[in-house]
């Protein structure tokens, strides 16, 4: 019945995993804001698809997918955020891959509205390019950029990032949210509009992992993409 007999059951899904991961409403993985959701079901798959937030503003939005599962009882348990849309499972752990589908986004303090990193969708028009890009913009210290997951079939050695601005500090990469850093950099880069590449020495061992990126030190950048390399640059 539509108008009785309901029993709140949890969320099925947060773009800001809200819920999950120990995040909050208070300490989301995400900036906050409505989501709109609607479940599909596909050749026998359920999803459900909604969107998180883009250009620090509600009103610009890209639109996510994640598979949701029933038990035996028709529950759904809460799927946290990814990066794999409708990939079919982790995305492969190798080649170039856009900032902007990063799942997690927030502050080690926790978000402040007004200093949030952000992600900005098909904005920057590239001198040498037609096409728009999007990036993530004004990222600085103890901001944590996450993307899940991606299947490494062969031990990675470093990831190169595209980057542009003003800022002096560590850049970082860790498999979790609070993990060691398996690779980092001293970083230090001065450009306003030329991207700069920069690579980032890691150890990373075949398997499903999630990439952390954390930066801390003084300034601000943008990331246009990493790149994932298995051989030694």
């Amino acid at each position: 019945y539509p108008d009785r007999d309901f029993i709140f059951g949890g969320r099925i899904h947060s773009t800001s995993d809200v819920g999950i991961n120990g995040h909050s409403v208070e300490f989301p993985a995400y900036p906050l804001g409505n989501i709109h959701g609607g479940i599909v079901e596909l050749n026998g798959q359920y999803y459900i698809f909604d969107h998180r937030h883009t250009n620090h503003c509600a009103y610009n939005r890209q639109g996510v997918a994640e598979p949701i599962y029933f038990d035996e009882n028709g529950l759904i348990a809460q799927v946290e955020a990814t990066s794999c849309g409708l990939n079919g499972g982790p995305l492969e752990g190798k080649g170039t891959y856009p900032a902007y589908i990063a799942c997690n986004l927030f502050y080690e303090k926790g978000i402040d509205k007004q200093d949030i990193a952000d992600v900005t969708d098909m904005e920057d028009l590239m001198k040498s390019e037609t096409e728009p890009v999007g990036y993530i913009h004004d990222i600085s210290d103890g901001c944590v950029i996450g993307y899940k997951y991606f299947a490494v079939n062969e031990p990675l050695c470093n990831i190169t990032f595209m980057l542009r601005g003003h800022a002096k500090g560590v850049l970082a990469v860790a498999l979790a949210e609070k993990g060691e850093a398996v690779g980092s950099l001293e970083l230090e880069i001065d450009t306003d509009d030329c991207w700069q590449r920069v690579t980032v020495p890691v150890d990373i061992s075949c398997g499903k992992v999630a990439l952390f990126f954390r930066y801390r030190g003084e300034g601000r950048f943008d990331m246009q993409e990493f790149e994932l390399n298995c051989v030694k640059r």
